[in-house]
């Protein structure tokens, strides 16, 4: 059973996955973990998802995906004793031609919108007590950038929102039992 900031991810996840049903080749993550890795020499930080064979597989964006977003979460926590807070993070890369066909102009906004849209009607169990947005490259941060410049030129859009957000340790909470203990949700796949 999952528990704490993960159930919010994964209400958030369901709920995306619902956002732009007409649009094919999406795909939603759960939480990816910040993780170092040696690339080109150097120690880099990249996402990775934890799967079902218990093992780390990094989160790569692909041209085959219109709809890519996973989630961060934080390393500090804060006020545990009394009302646990962090900061999760949902980062995206859309293709924007494929979410607004027929467009003349670029719809960073529009999409923006429509996910602000989601944080406000989603059925997550926590408040989020702010959000914030960064867009471009900085969205990607602190992960390694050099394989995802391609997504944030046109029609590809990449940004991310965190969300401070209290939440609880509530075990016994079986309304959001997700999967099996000791698993992590399965992608979701459109």
């Amino acid at each position: 059973m999952i528990t704490g900031v993960d159930i919010s991810i994964s209400q958030l996840r369901d709920d995306f996955a619902e956002l732009w049903p007409d649009v094919s080749d999406q795909i939603y993550y759960s939480r990816a973990f910040t993780n170092e890795r040696i690339i080109d020499g150097d120690k880099q930080i990249i996402p990775e998802i934890y799967n079902e064979n218990n093992q780390y597989k990094e989160v790569q964006f692909d041209n085959k995906w219109n709809v890519l977003v996973f989630f961060a979460v934080a390393d500090d926590r804060s006020n545990l004793k009394d009302d646990p807070e962090t900061i999760i993070s949902a980062i995206f890369a859309v293709n924007l031609d494929a979410i607004y066909p027929g467009v003349a102009y670029r719809q960073e906004e529009n999409v923006h919108a429509d996910v602000m849209q989601i944080f406000q009607v989603s059925n997550t169990p926590y408040n989020i007590d702010s959000i914030d947005l960064t867009v471009g490259l900085n969205a990607y941060d602190p992960f390694y950038k050099e394989n995802v410049k391609q997504y944030n030129m046109h029609p590809w859009h990449t940004f991310r929102f965190d969300l401070a957000m209290r939440f609880s340790y509530d075990c016994n909470d079986n309304v959001f039992n997700r999967g099996p203990a000791n698993t992590y949700p399965d992608p979701v796949i459109i």
